[in-house]
């Protein structure tokens, strides 16, 4: 599934390039709390957006890697159940844990694109702000989070029950 990862950030690259001969000298820099540009940069650094999506995919395409290979790297809840568990149980919960990895990173990587989309209207003259949308994206990673935590729980006192 980190296949689709890799497409969702060729794309953040893809919309960049494709934006970026029509941005102006200044583009905004920074936002706000109510998306409002607070600090204008040359246009160079909106490539600093898809830099920052694609370091933060490699990031979690290692920590997935690792936990993979050693689960024993996670802090989750009910860890001492967890370690408890037989190879194959703590296997099908790091499993779920890595689908989830992907799902943060997949609305990380749609936010990225959103920004650098939002960051080329502004600067065009298109809209002075970016749209309220924006604060869709750290509700859906809260609730990506918590259901994470939740469904961590869970997967390990059910793969616990399963063994006894």
């Amino acid at each position: 599934m980190w296949w689709l990862i890799a497409l969702l950030n060729l794309g953040v690259w893809l919309l960049t390039a494709a934006l970026y001969t029509s941005l102006p000298e200044q583009i905004p820099g920074h936002f706000g709390l109510h998306a409002r540009p607070t600090r204008w940069d040359s246009r160079e650094t909106i490539w600093l957006l898809p830099l920052i999506a694609t370091l933060m995919a490699l990031g979690l395409y290692g920590l997935n890697r690792t936990i993979l290979k050693y689960p024993d790297l996670i802090n989750l809840p009910n860890k001492d159940e967890f370690m408890r568990l037989p190879p194959d149980a703590m296997r099908r919960v790091v499993q779920r844990l890595s689908l989830h990895l992907i799902g943060l990173m997949a609305t990380l990587q749609l936010l990225f694109g959103f920004l650098v989309w939002g960051t080329a209207r502004v600067a065009s003259g298109i809209s002075s702000h970016l749209s309220g949308a924006i604060w869709l994206f750290p509700l859906a990673v809260a609730v990506q989070v918590g259901w994470l935590v939740f469904d961590l729980q869970h997967s390990v006192a059910r793969e616990h029950q399963r063994t006894l």
